[in-house]
């Protein structure tokens, strides 16, 4: 029997946020520092070809598309990088999965959002992750829920050292909608609230 954890994020917050805090650092380890333009060197590779905007920190400001700009036509992608051990978080799983989330035409790949997945062989080993994960971020948020909604175990915290920063973190431990004898956590900055 095999649980899954899944951590999402969709890009609402500027980057740099995540190497100016114990919280942001935290949050980038556990996506193996892609969020700090210097990834770590198991995900490389895979980065590289599937996110390449994530490979080096951009010059200059955000621009807005042109009046003349033709969009060009578009599909999107879920490229998948697996692993067995991670460089930052030590829980028992058996398997992890990163994904990458993309639009992509012809001529570019624009990322529209990272997955994280741990998958465990128990219940109780995904409910134990869920409680580290609760004592990871606890110490260093400065707001903290956890709560049960429909079923599901829920947990949401902030940011310690600016109460007005976007820097938030939830995950939330269902029960997998396909396979009744295995539980997901779904972690990150945004989640679909259709979850819970």
């Amino acid at each position: 029997m095999n649980s899954l954890i899944v951590l999402v994020v969709v890009f609402l917050v500027p980057f740099n946020v995540f190497t100016q805090t114990v919280f942001g650092k935290t949050t980038s380890e556990l996506y193996f520092n892609i969020l700090t333009y210097q990834s770590d060197s198991i995900v490389a590779v895979f980065q590289k070809k599937y996110a390449p905007v994530l490979m080096q920190k951009p010059t200059g400001n955000w621009t807005a598309y042109p009046p003349t700009f033709k969009q060009m036509p578009e599909q999107l992608a879920v490229h998948s990088f697996v692993f067995t051990e991670h460089p930052h978080f030590k829980a028992n799983f058996t398997t992890g999965q990163l994904d990458f989330l993309t639009r992509e035409s012809d001529s570019s790949i624009g990322l529209r959002a990272l997955e994280l997945w741990f998958n465990f062989d128990t219940e109780s080993s995904a409910k134990n992750t869920f409680t580290q994960l609760v004592n990871l971020y606890t110490p260093i948020s400065n707001y903290k829920r956890v709560y049960k909604k429909n079923g599901k175990s829920v947990a949401e915290f902030k940011n310690k050292t600016d109460p007005n920063s976007e820097e938030t973190i939830q995950f939330i431990l269902v029960k997998d909608p396909i396979y009744a004898s295995k539980y997901r956590i779904f972690f990150g900055n945004a989640i679909d609230f259709e979850i819970l």
